[in-house]
């Protein structure tokens, strides 16, 4: 094992470690069987550069995380939603995590890992060693799927949509986007009165009261005006 182990990295020496991490994983999708993770097999000797291998374990830990990680934002029943914990656990509002933050924000996802295997975790996502976490390094460090964070824009975008408003110019009630005309004098949100199209306006300009009636009546049921259109109907 140790002797075909040389051999592979003699054979891949001109390679990055990154590159041959690429090609290995984009090999195992290809795969039917079940994938196993390769951080704590002597593989990880291939995709590590050799001034980091006293760091293994620690990266085998933090792959056995980020796939429970993946797990928990794609396959539960009621998936985790990495914006919205990152959000919550970002109390500060500084749009980085510190350490506490961080380890917070996993042990609510429930990943089932000891708080000893989190801290290395922790540990291992802050790449610039500041103390601190940001929005690329969580990214990052936990793989999230770009069609994850897609998803998430996407469903911000409807419910924002969902919830804006719009005040009426004429009696400034607040109306929901989706109203065409305002819920209580029925002004559209463009300022002018808005007509249903199964509805006629009794005219005020020829001292109607502008109540809607139905097309199917020729006379107001409020004030008895007639249908402005009236002369033209042929009975």
């Amino acid at each position: 094992k140790n002797e075909e182990l040389t051999l592979l990295l003699k054979a891949l020496a001109n390679s990055r470690c990154e590159d041959r991490l690429t090609f290995f994983e984009d090999c195992l999708r290809l795969r039917r069987r079940e994938r196993h993770l390769w951080g704590d097999t002597p593989l990880a000797k291939v995709f590590t550069d050799s001034s980091e291998w006293h760091l293994i374990k620690s990266k085998a830990t933090l792959q056995q995380v980020t796939s429970a990680f993946y797990r928990a934002i794609t396959k539960r029943a009621s998936p985790v939603d990495p914006v919205e914990v990152f959000s919550r656990a970002d109390d500060d509002n500084d749009g980085t995590l510190t350490y506490n933050q961080l380890q917070r924000l996993l042990e609510s996802m429930n990943l089932g890992f000891s708080a000893a295997d989190l801290v290395i975790v922790v540990r291992l996502a802050d790449k610039d060693h500041r103390g601190k976490i940001s929005w690329e390094d969580y990214v990052q460090t936990f793989r999230i799927p770009k069609e994850v964070l897609e998803k998430n824009d996407t469903d911000d975008m409807e419910l924002d949509n969902q919830n804006a408003r719009w005040q009426c110019s004429n009696c400034t009630y607040i109306n929901f986007a989706y109203d065409q005309q305002c819920e209580i004098c029925g002004y559209g949100w463009n300022g002018q009165i808005h007509v249903p199209n199964d509805k006629w306006m009794c005219d005020p300009s020829f001292g109607g009261c502008t109540y809607f009636n139905p097309k199917t009546q020729f006379y107001c049921d409020v004030c008895n005006k007639s249908k402005p259109d009236l002369i033209f109907v042929r009975f």
